[in-house]
């Protein structure tokens, strides 16, 4: 006889991989306690409502737009495809159950890492139901609710977390408020913090800024911390939906995405190309239709070397 909640049984339970006697075990439990059968019953309406969401997720894009036969293996972490909105509304329906048939929520102190590589991506779920989607080529340490970066991760903060979750990122340190955000602290180029909701607070050297949904803050050329006056864009996010977006981008910085999505290393011989810019974006392409678009655009010549392209000035 089940005499307490039993939370791997009910998950079970609700997957239907119970046997026969776990299933008659867990239904007569649920009859002595009806309030927590209403809740595991919402619990299921609502994971099945979630996987029936359109919004992709940045793992499923990442594989589709970058997918080769020599592309490097996923880490052990990596999750199946899922939908990132099916991803974070499970995620808060089991942190309401977990608060509901196990009390208060413990914070972790143990210190743990994790990486992604080039090309590849991961999903981490933290004990209080705190969700980081990781970039290609990033690094985060957590310990608790403080975190170091570098690279690329949207995170949602559990609304339920005990404490607020400190970032450390390219020398600025990010205070959630209850929010979604997403930063992007890469060695070669300027930090960028975008509010999806709620808010954070941000300090960099002297500075201290306070951002609210939709806005933007950034490092400069004079490596100040300044809100960007024009606020958020699709474009901001758009990595987290598998999407490379550039905006009048520099070849460098254009050679930096393509080498962390694609494995593509970029070089560019000829000097009168290097000034050029480009404007474009991709989201299933192969990684040879996304030089071929580059070098039309740029008027310039391509060559392959395996996982390295090369333009030059294309011959008259």
């Amino acid at each position: 006889m089940m005499t307490s909640p039993d939370w791997t049984l009910l998950g079970r339970h609700l997957a239907g991989e119970t046997t026969t006697e776990e299933s008659a075990a867990v239904r007569a439990w649920l009859d002595r306690h009806p309030g927590e059968a209403g809740a595991l019953t919402a619990l299921d309406d609502a994971a099945r409502r979630a996987l029936a969401a359109e919004e992709p997720d940045l793992e499923a894009a990442l594989r589709r737009v970058k997918a080769r036969p020599d592309a490097p293996p996923r880490s052990e972490r990596a999750r199946p495809p899922a939908r990132l909105a099916a991803v974070l509304a499970v995620a808060a329906v089991l942190l309401f159950a977990a608060l509901l048939w196990r009390g208060p929520i413990a914070v972790e102190t143990t210190a743990r890492s994790f990486s992604t590589e080039v090309a590849a991506s991961d999903t981490i779920f933290l004990p209080d139901g705190t969700i980081i989607v990781m970039g290609p080529d990033t690094r985060i340490d957590v310990r608790g609710q403080e975190i170091d970066l570098a690279g690329a991760a949207y995170l949602k903060i559990a609304p339920r977390s005990p404490a607020s979750y400190v970032v450390r990122a390219a020398g600025a340190v990010i205070r959630d408020v209850g929010t979604e955000f997403s930063v992007r602290a890469y060695r070669d180029e300027p930090l960028t913090i975008v509010v999806r909701q709620g808010m954070v607070e941000v300090a960099l050297a002297a500075t201290r800024l306070t951002l609210d949904s939709g806005r933007v803050a950034m490092v400069d050329s004079g490596g100040r911390l300044v809100v960007r006056p024009e606020g958020a864009s699709p474009d901001d996010m758009a990595w987290t939906q598998g999407r490379l977006v550039f905006r009048n981008a520099s070849l460098a910085d254009v050679a930096a995405d393509l080498r962390r999505w694609y494995g593509v290393e970029l070089r560019v011989t000829d000097t009168t190309l290097r000034d050029r810019h480009f404007t474009g974006s991709f989201s299933t392409e192969s990684p040879q239709r996304v030089l071929e678009v580059i070098a039309l655009a740029l008027g310039a010549q391509l060559q392959r070397r395996g996982d390295t392209a090369l333009f030059a000035e294309r011959e008259p």
